[in-house]
């Protein structure tokens, strides 16, 4: 299949430096093969960042969205997938608003990609962090994975992986079992894990392009414990364990449980957190007691209200 109409979104809320850096580095991308637009979405952003980025944006041929209320990462993105996927989109690019694409061929080969085989639907890239340190994919991810049967796949440009690193992918529109792109009652953290191991259960080839060169730089870097707040810890363990409802088998349900377990206990000793396990143990609940998606989008919200904004109420 010939992809003719992409973009970029790139989600935003009350951050100008990082995302304009974003901006320049995502205009620097070879469009000798193939055209994009470039939309940002502005997560109802206070005034006096919003009229800055919307200047900017105008000045420099970047499509301006505004979302007029604050449904966090998931939602945002949600909310301008639906949009892009109506006007036409073939691919979009979610992108966080701290990344930078390290070589300008990065999108082009990701197109070129999707059309190698058309049952690759997500394709991310190889990321380091602001000192140049490579993110590297969880061995307990590539152990789920491997318990759960989801199968490889690797030609010359792409190779499966089992979780793509949310920060920068591609995913395309066509892709009928997706009905939402993310699952908005995560509000944050791990709602690309969800959608990814969603897309392999369907059958479908999640990855990252083979060529080293092609890398991203995520200034946001790794989830650092011993910085993080107790909301994002919270949140971040919480919907980890939510996750797993998206496991074929039992026993790697299990196997997640219990080696995840192992995972926070020596975080929560080491860090001295208790919303490590507090989210653990919410997330488990929520899981074995089928909590519908409006609960656990207000259970996210009550822990997120340090964020501010004009956030949504069920």
């Amino acid at each position: 299949m010939k992809y003719v109409k992409i973009c970029f979104v790139v989600l935003v809320y009350n951050e100008l430096e990082y995302t304009i850096k974003t901006f320049e580095s995502l205009r620097k991308q070879s469009q000798q093969k193939y055209q994009f637009d470039i939309i940002c979405v502005d997560n109802a952003s206070d005034d006096k960042y919003a009229n800055v980025l919307k200047r900017y944006c105008q000045e420099n041929n970047i499509r301006y969205i505004r979302h007029e209320i604050n449904d966090g990462y998931a939602g945002g993105n949600n909310y301008a997938y639906d949009i892009v996927k109506s006007e036409g989109y073939d691919i979009v690019f979610i992108a966080n608003n701290d990344i930078e694409l390290l070589h300008p061929d990065i999108t082009e080969s990701i197109i070129e990609s999707f059309e190698s085989n058309d049952k690759i639907a997500l394709i991310g890239t190889s990321y380091i962090d602001k000192d140049g340190k490579g993110i590297k994919l969880s061995r307990l991810s590539s152990l789920i994975a491997k318990i759960d049967g989801i199968k490889i796949y690797e030609n010359d440009v792409f190779k499966s992986q089992p979780f793509v690193i949310g920060c920068f992918f591609a995913i395309r529109t066509d892709i009928p079992e997706i009905k939402s792109l993310f699952d908005y009652s995560y509000f944050m953290y791990c709602e690309e894990q969800k959608l990814e191991f969603q897309l392999m259960r369907w059958g479908y080839h999640v990855g990252c392009l083979k060529n080293p060169e092609y890398v991203v730089k995520h200034y946001g870097g790794f989830f650092d414990w011993s910085k993080q707040s107790d909301w994002s810890i919270y949140l971040s363990t919480r919907n980890f364990v939510l996750t797993s409802k998206c496991y074929k088998h039992l026993y790697t349900k299990f196997v997640f449980c219990v080696c995840y377990f192992g995972v926070l206990i020596k975080q929560a000793l080491i860090n001295r957190k208790m919303s490590i396990l507090r989210g653990y143990f919410v997330g488990l609940y929520m899981t074995m007691t089928g909590k519908n998606i409006d609960f656990i989008f207000n259970d996210a919200v009550v822990n997120v209200k340090k964020l501010g904004g004009k956030n949504r109420t069920c």
